[in-house]
């Protein structure tokens, strides 16, 4: 095995296919099921492995997101941290119109518990809600999905 790895992992071969290495491995070695252990070892190589594309089936064609059919609709967010202090503040959410790429940047404060669900709500319903009188949105983030209609505010983890 090490003769094996000596040869396939050379940066000079490049962790090249397993005809090129048993081919340079014959040149000087030889024995029993010598073809079966270069299989066995290339095909357990992480670096082979890594750099192989999957054929599964399984893998579908991206998805493309939806456009919205109005504005305010679909929006992007994210925090601007570790920013000097500035009035007070020490960090920017960015709220961002995927139609029309209108974009508040929003001031905001991150203390020690860094910033909440419900602040981060509090500020999405104070500059984008009110701002642009809609009468409802969603919004998905990562692991949180805000719900707000002209009576209530639902917030749903996942």
């Amino acid at each position: 095995m090490n003769l094996i790895r000596e040869i396939h992992d050379q940066s000079s071969i490049d962790h090249s296919e397993i005809l090129r290495t048993v081919k340079i491995i014959k040149w000087n070695y030889y024995w029993s099921s010598m073809r079966k252990t270069i299989d066995q070892y290339i095909q357990n190589c992480y670096v082979c492995q890594r750099s192989q594309t999957s054929r599964d089936k399984s893998n579908n064609l991206l998805q493309s997101l939806f456009i919205s059919e109005q504005r305010w609709q679909n929006i992007v967010m994210n925090f601007i941290i570790d920013l000097s202090d500035s009035y007070d503040y020490n960090a920017i959410l960015t709220v961002i119109c995927r139609l029309l790429k209108e974009r508040h940047y929003i001031s905001c404060i991150i203390d020690d518990e860094d910033i909440t669900v419900e602040k981060t709500a509090e500020m999405l319903l104070q500059w984008v809600y009110w701002t642009h009188d809609l009468s409802s949105f969603i919004v998905f983030v990562t692991i949180l999905v805000f719900i707000y209609s002209s009576t209530s505010l639902y917030l749903i983890s996942f």
